[in-house]
């Protein structure tokens, strides 16, 4: 293994004059999935609320939205009341709902099934309407309209395939379709006053050839005439890679808009986002670079390619997001090794089954984009030897000469399985105090995929295992110091690939704000999972969380034992003793600053 010599150079005290800073809108925050096997039992599981609670858990909204197939398969059909208007069931729907709000998700809603098989044709036009109306309303009610401005509603997903058009539809079926939803959305979101805007996102599909794509080429081709008349707010669509190659999603994306604003120039003015932007397809196909740093390493150079389209290519400039399709639940012999976000471990042994998550480097590289400063400049590329090195560097707040926060995300894309040492020169002309912190994700260090192959991949992993295995999680602390001289040299040594986040903090940042909505979810009867919430922060200098309990004798005992929290959760099994209790958690930062206690909580 070689080593080579990577210098950066970070100036500190004019690090917003040299760059032309924008802002970054956090496009990259959704993800998605299809229910397998029956849709209520799938959503509806311990599993998947478990799943749910995780993927809500990372800072400054890592990950904020999450797009469903077949929800509408929740609801089901009750009867009709006077003038033939339908009634349904909102339970299980509800329940889903209510998980993912609690969660601190919005919800990517594809307008997708078909309620206890009430549409047996496609002249129930009326029956849309008045289904999607309901749904509209049902939830402006529930959560509010502030909230509900943030959902995406979707048409049917993929209309084009077999495998997913349930209902047969024909191009003028689909596009009275379309209308119904429209007209349905558009009807929920008004109200004696005010009215909200409800998005209408479509046709989410693949675009390939028009002969056997009608659906969504047609229904562009009628947008085309009418912009002002189309159904859609957004126009998404799919494109993956094809060999596991983050550029080749960029560059088909690219092809096919081009295809589409050739053939469609009114629709220019339309938002766009490609809310299946995934290496390659087959989410349950194991790959072993699924499970390990090399995804991780995909899904943020993937982010930084569209950021670097947004501010290039006329074909990007109005991209209003990507999805990665990765919060499917894996399942034995691929743990790891599938399109996931968590390697699912079901303990089908025990007395009762119960899942056990274990996190993988993508979910932790999501979670290291979430503390980017909210403005950053033009992704900068050096090539040492055969690797890139992407480097993309952001700021809290512009207009001043000494940032108070900044935060650099390098990346090296290459397996070279090469060792690259960096140099970070910090130029502090004020003396003011810093606090630095570098988190990486690295091959090995942080890859519990590493251990599990190294002992014979465990279907049903002991305890200990378990516990070896969360200390593999990630990000590793590659330096964590105080700064106040004129000029510091910093060093960090990566693995490529591998993803550095480099932090610094004045001490000018108010200490941490206090943590809330502290929930416990049952994972056993021996062990919960505690998840919390916290407000988003431009400046994010929180580095780890601390989290107590109250034990018999009243005494509080710190339970995470000094270990580095860096997200919004924690598992919990004590060796002696028992979960029952009461629990607070609190924030610290790169200064070790406490923030004010959460509220108590109490396990029964």
């Amino acid at each position: 293994m070689s080593n080579i010599l990577f210098v950066l150079f970070l100036f500190l005290g004019n690090s917003t004059s040299n760059l032309k800073y924008r802002e970054l809108p956090r496009f990259w925050t959704n993800t998605g999935f299809c229910p397998i096997g029956n849709v209520s039992q799938v959503l509806l599981s311990q599993d998947e609320e478990i799943n749910i609670r995780l993927i809500g858990s990372l800072p400054n909204n890592g990950i904020k939205r999450v797009r469903i197939h077949w929800l509408l398969d929740l609801v089901e059909f009750s009867h009709y009341r006077e003038h033939e208007i339908p009634v349904f069931d909102f339970e299980k729907l509800d329940k889903l709902m209510d998980s993912l709000d609690d969660s601190g998700l919005r919800v990517g809603f594809e307008l997708m099934g078909n309620p206890s098989g009430i549409f047996k044709n496609n002249s129930m036009w009326k029956m849309w309407d008045e289904l999607v109306f309901q749904i509209g309303k049902r939830y402006i009610d529930r959560y509010g309209p502030f909230k509900i401005r943030d959902w995406r509603f979707e048409s049917w997903n993929e209309p084009d395939l077999t495998t997913y058009n349930k209902l047969n539809f024909t191009l003028p079926d689909y596009m009275k379709y379309l209308d119904s939803l429209k007209f349905g959305l558009s009807a929920a979101s008004r109200n004696p006053y005010s009215s909200t805007h409800v998005s209408l996102s479509g046709p989410a599909g693949l675009f390939k050839n028009i002969k056997h794509h009608l659906l969504c080429w047609g229904i562009l081709e009628e947008c085309n005439k009418n912009v002002t008349k189309c159904p859609f707010d957004i126009l998404t669509f799919h494109r993956k890679g094809e060999s596991g190659g983050a550029s080749q999603i960029y560059f088909g994306g690219k092809q096919l808009l081009k295809e589409i604003f050739g053939k469609f120039p009114n629709l220019r003015a339309l938002k766009i986002s490609n809310n299946e932007a995934d290496p390659v397809s087959g989410w349950s196909t194991p790959r072993d670079f699924q499970g390990d740093v090399r995804y991780a390493v995909k899904l943020v150079n993937t982010v930084l390619l569209h950021w670097k389209a947004k501010l290039m290519d006329d074909e990007f400039k109005n991209l209003e997001s990507i999805s990665h399709d990765n919060a499917f639940l894996s399942y034995h012999p691929f743990e790891f090794n599938q399109r996931t976000l968590f390697a699912r471990f079901q303990m089908n042994k025990s007395q009762p089954i119960y899942s056990e998550f274990i996190v993988k480097p993508v979910y932790v590289a999501l979670g290291l984009l979430g503390n980017l400063g909210s403005y950053a400049g033009d992704l900068e590329e050096q090539k040492i030897l055969d690797n890139k090195i992407k480097i993309l560097k952001t700021v809290g707040a512009l207009n001043t000469k000494l940032p108070n926060f900044l935060a650099w995300l390098i990346v090296a894309t290459k397996n070279t399985e090469q060792k690259y040492s960096f140099n970070v020169l910090v130029e502090n002309p004020s003396n003011a105090t810093f606090a630095l912190l570098i988190e990486t994700v690295e091959p090995e260090t942080t890859d519990p995929a590493w251990i599990w192959n190294r002992y014979d991949r465990p279907s049903y992993p002991e305890r200990k295992f378990l516990e070896l295995m969360r200390m593999y999680e990630g990000p590793k602390i590659a330096q964590h110091t105080l700064i106040n001289e004129n000029l510091m040299k910093i060093s960090c040594e990566l693995r490529s690939p591998a993803i550095a986040l480099i932090r610094l903090c004045s001490d000018r940042i108010e200490p941490p704000p206090k943590v809330f909505d502290l929930r416990f979810t049952f994972v056993h009867n021996m062990e919960i999972l505690l998840t919390w919430k916290e407000g988003f922060l431009r400046e994010r200098c929180v580095k780890t969380y601390e989290i107590f309990q109250k034990d018999s004798n009243e005494n509080w005992t710190m339970i995470s034992r000094n270990l580095e929290i860096p997200f919004l959760y924690f598992f919990y099994y004590p060796v002696k003793g028992d979960v029952r209790g009461e629990y607070k958690v609190r924030g610290v930062d790169m200064f070790g600053r406490s923030g004010e206690f959460s509220d108590v909580i109490k396990v029964k």
